[in-house]
């Protein structure tokens, strides 16, 4: 009988060993609608790093860009409801994206998230390559007066601060100007840089 006994115990402690290790290897996944390498992906990131040890898990950084953040927003809507998906996101995401005219979003942000914390305050630039015919924002706006349609602004996506940024320009200036929206601004970036 002591036999049985201290094979039972034996099997116990290891079922709760095997359960602790599971415990601690327990993951949460962190949405970011941004593309990777950009200010909201960096965020995510640190936000990721500091929220592992924080709750005890480890935390994963997953990329879900497209529709401005909606996709990864839908996926966490989607999500269980046990704490182990979270997303990050710009307050378009949240607020702009489903004002938009004509939008239609397979989620309501507003009714389906909840925010429960501002992670990062960002500003956005102006910018240009470097190695381009552009060194101001008056060169800009003169080579779109000067060739309607043929100057284009890139932007993180329809419905982005970007995006609306660009809108707001041309509207100001009654420039016509070309919109091109990507599923971020890092791969925004580096077409900027490459022509």
């Amino acid at each position: 009988m002591p036999r049985r006994r201290l094979a039972l115990a034996a099997a116990l402690l290891s079922g709760l060993m095997a359960c602790s290790a599971m415990a601690q290897e327990r993951t949460i996944r962190i949405l970011s609608g941004a593309s990777a390498g950009g200010s909201s992906d960096f965020a995510t990131r640190v936000l990721a790093e500091a929220l592992g040890p924080i709750l005890g898990v480890r935390a994963v950084v997953e990329n879900r860009t497209g529709v401005n953040g909606i996709v990864a927003a839908q996926e966490t809507a989607r999500s269980a409801p046990d704490g182990s998906t979270m997303f990050v996101c710009p307050m378009s995401t949240m607020s702009i994206t489903p004002q938009l005219i004509g939008a239609n979003l397979p989620i309501d942000p507003g009714a389906e998230l909840l925010p429960i914390a501002n992670v990062a305050l960002s500003s956005y630039g102006f910018v240009v390559a470097a190695n381009g015919p552009y060194r101001s924002v008056q060169d800009v706006l003169e080579a779109a007066r000067s060739r309607p349609g043929q100057v284009s602004f890139a932007s993180a996506g329809v419905g982005s601060a970007q995006h609306l940024q660009g809108e707001l320009l041309k509207q100001k200036t009654g420039l016509e100007m070309v919109h091109v929206p990507y599923r971020g601004a890092s791969p925004a970036i580096v077409d900027i840089l490459v022509h």
